[in-house]
């Protein structure tokens, strides 16, 4: 084992000094030797105690990247469960808002008055403004029921006149 490898391999993981020390047993001041890359002399046993704990280290990182992955991979899971019942939702909102269209439709084609109206208004001493204003009043109630309005046709006018006897 050389220093060399061992230096790369805790620059590699950003391997804490600190926690690399207290696992290995190995002082700080040896592992900073070894990442200096002076010509100090390292003895091969202090080495191997590195070379464990950064391997430990690494399997625990790993783990723990392992560990993340599968909890990203639950929440996707079950983002995708939550898409695909909105989706569905959606689908059967479409759906109906369709049929109440639809059946909207229907209803109102059936509630349309297809026969004609006719009405005989005899004006008595009503005043032209106040017939017009109750045919107004009649379009404006057919209007609120669905239809329309109504046209008015007026035809044979007829006016009886009262005659004096003397």
């Amino acid at each position: 084992m050389k220093k060399s490898e061992i230096a790369e391999l805790i620059i590699t993981y950003k391997i804490p000094i600190d926690e690399l020390s207290e696992k290995s047993t190995v002082s700080k001041e040896t592992i900073l030797t070894i990442l200096a890359y002076t010509n100090e002399a390292v003895s091969h046993d202090m080495l191997l105690k590195l070379k464990r704990s950064i391997n430990e280290f690494i399997l625990e990182h790993r783990s723990s990247q392992l560990h993340n992955s599968l909890q990203l991979i639950k929440e996707n899971q079950s983002i995708e469960e939550q898409l695909s019942r909105s989706r569905a939702r959606s689908i059967r909102l479409v759906e109906l808002s369709r049929k109440l269209r639809e059946q909207g439709i229907r209803e109102s084609e059936a509630m349309q008055i297809k026969e004609e109206l006719h009405l005989l208004i005899d004006q008595g001493n009503a005043s032209d403004e106040e017939v017009a204003d109750l045919l107004s009043d009649i379009s404006i109630l057919y209007r609120m029921q669905g239809g329309a309005g109504i046209n008015f046709e007026i035809e044979g006018i007829t006016t009886l006149s009262r005659r004096s006897h003397a």
